[in-house]
């Protein structure tokens, strides 16, 4: 005979089981979410970072060829610029530019093209000027850093130092969570694009993606990282097959 208590305290055991689980899975998936999301924002973080330095290491050289007073076409002063570029990563280009933004020379075997200035901004607490140039024979952008002589009447029309950084190598170039791509971009504090890299999302699933912006604190630059919630630690393959133990469950055995 079937007793009536012992099926309700069965139902009962079942619903908590059900009701925990679904606490379980609800808490679960919040921290899934906020563990996904920071993958984004460790990922701007580190390419942000990694920029900062880039840009030191060009905006340092280029101080040190003004100290050595490296303000001409003279043979000497255009060797030490070949020189400089060469033991600079980032650096793609040094050259001397004239008071229209004119290129006067650069360092020997570069070619010398027109540089189309697409916004200028200064970089907070120095002497540097941060443009974004596009060259004349190309379509890519790059950073231009630019050290104008001092405005004063004993420099008035003296050319300026410059080195020209590509703005893709500034960004991580193989941007991937779980197999699926990701997009890195960088702009001006302006808005005025400076380069991306990585997959460009799809502006109609913006939703399924995570997003994370972070402004230098050094330069007037921004980047943004987008990553798939797909790639993300949230829909890896080995968390949604993973389910925590609830009331009610009971051990399965295959062979019985």
């Amino acid at each position: 005979m079937i007793n009536p208590s012992r099926n309700s305290l069965k139902i009962v055991a079942v619903v908590l089981g059900i009701l925990i689980a679904g606490a379980q899975f609800v808490l679960f998936s919040v921290w899934l979410s906020r563990q996904a999301d920071d993958e984004a924002k460790n990922t701007s973080a580190w390419a942000l970072g990694s920029s900062e330095l880039q840009l030191g290491q060009a905006i340092a050289v280029l101080q040190d060829l003004a100290a050595q007073g490296v303000d001409s076409c003279r043979p000497g002063h255009v060797d030490a610029m070949r020189q400089a570029a060469l033991r600079t990563g980032p650096v793609k280009q040094i050259v001397l530019l004239g008071s229209n933004d004119e290129v006067l020379c650069t360092d020997p075997g570069a070619s010398v093209v027109r540089h189309e200035v697409l916004t200028s901004m200064t970089v907070a607490g120095s002497d540097i000027v941060l443009d974004v140039i596009r060259l004349a024979d190309r379509s890519d952008r790059f950073l231009r850093l630019r050290r104008p002589s001092q405005p004063n009447a004993a420099n008035l029309g003296r050319p300026s130092l410059a080195a020209l950084v590509p703005a893709t190598l500034l960004l991580p170039q193989d941007l991937r969570q779980g197999g699926q791509p990701g997009q890195a971009r960088m702009t001006m504090a302006d808005g005025t694009p400076v380069g991306d890299s990585g997959a460009t999302p799809d502006a109609a699933a913006r939703d399924t993606r995570f997003l994370h912006t972070m402004p230098s604190k050094q330069y007037p630059l921004v980047i943004s990282v987008s990553m798939p919630r797909t790639g993300s630690i949230a829909n890896d393959h080995r968390v949604q097959f993973w389910r925590l133990p609830t009331f009610g469950d009971s051990v399965f055995d295959p062979s019985t």
